[in-house]
């Protein structure tokens, strides 16, 4: 009974630790990220956007072209209700001319985004944004 016990707090622990943040994606991104398993983001990286308050920001595109499967995609942080965006990015493009088809381009898509955020410097640009928030305060 106590490893019954131990087991069904452990899941609820790990459940209840999924974090959650807010993106700004197009329709595509967004639905190869979801096939996926959804954003490849670590706790640390979801609770500083969420103490920040800003949202990931994610363009990309998974296409074929002339034969040949392509997938990219450009991270960076932006505030949702000004709009500032941070100067600070990290972008990855994917290619696979062996196999053209959109299921691999899919697949490209998704591991540039998990590339892009896997090099994206948080702290960096969440602290740019900052910057841009408090000068923008001093102005007024």
């Amino acid at each position: 009974m106590k490893t019954l016990t131990f087991i069904t707090l452990l899941v609820l622990s790990f459940s209840a630790s999924a974090c959650r943040f807010e993106t700004a994606d197009g329709s595509i991104v967004r639905e190869v990220v979801q096939s996926k398993g959804g954003y490849p983001i670590t706790e640390k990286q979801c609770l500083l956007l969420n103490k920040s308050g800003l949202a990931l920001s994610v363009e990309g595109a998974a296409s074929v072209l002339r034969g040949v499967s392509v997938g990219w995609a450009k991270v960076s942080v932006i505030d949702l209700k000004t709009h500032v965006t941070s100067n600070i990015w990290r972008a990855s493009t994917q290619v696979n001319a062996s196999d053209a088809s959109q299921d691999t381009a899919d697949g490209l898509l998704y591991e540039a985004v998990r590339n892009s955020i896997g090099g994206f410097e948080f702290e960096a640009a969440i602290a740019e944004v900052n910057g841009f928030r408090a000068k923008a305060k001093s102005t007024r």
